[in-house]
């Protein structure tokens, strides 16, 4: 299993706007095939809203895959379906090797 995360901040004033957007955008990523859950969540930080889109995957193929239908040249690149564009200030995306824990 593999765990992506990803991590973005708002623009200013945009943070409703990016809350929207990624309510819109985790049920695209949750359907897509390899993807065995995700979930969105945000936290203030001083004068800056973070978010942070934290999904487990059956394999790296299956990010691959998603990767090259959202028009992405790599997995490492955060995923910026066009709702999104001007609402970010920031992103990264890392990628985690899944650790058993039960």
């Amino acid at each position: 299993m593999i765990v992506r995360v990803y991590r973005c901040t708002a623009s200013q004033n945009r943070e409703t706007e990016v809350a929207n957007a990624l309510r819109e955008t985790t049920p695209l990523i949750r359907a897509a095939d390899g993807c065995l859950r995700v979930e969105a969540g945000r936290r203030l930080v001083a004068q800056t809203e973070e978010f942070v889109v934290v999904s487990e995957w059956r394999d790296l193929a299956a990010i691959e895959a998603f990767s090259a239908v959202a028009g992405l040249g790599s997995v490492d690149e955060p995923f910026f379906p066009d709702r999104m564009v001007g609402l970010i200030e920031a992103a990264m995306v890392e990628h985690f090797e899944g650790i058993e824990t039960q």
